[in-house]
């Protein structure tokens, strides 16, 4: 299992290695594509950097925002398909 503040680290993580550098990915909750655009923007990275930390922001709100656990292994079938 993984904690909230697991799967934070994690995005915060691969964000500082797209960046080559520790970046911060806070945005209000809610912020919208155009402002999440305009932070990324900010950072003075190239294109396809930004592109991929803007996901990052977007990552960082939704989880902040939700408080998600991620889970590790495998879901019988009956939790997919349902009973027969």
């Amino acid at each position: 299992m993984h904690s909230p503040d697991q799967v934070q680290q994690a995005i915060q993580s691969s964000a500082d290695g797209i960046a080559g550098r520790p970046v911060d990915l806070s945005v209000p909750p809610g912020s919208s594509r155009p402002e999440i655009e305009a932070a990324a923007a900010e950072l003075g990275l190239g294109k396809t950097k930004t592109k991929r930390i803007e996901q990052r922001m977007v990552d960082m709100m939704n989880t902040q925002r939700d408080q998600e656990w991620l889970i590790k292994g495998i879901v019988p079938r009956g939790y997919i398909t349902g009973p027969e």
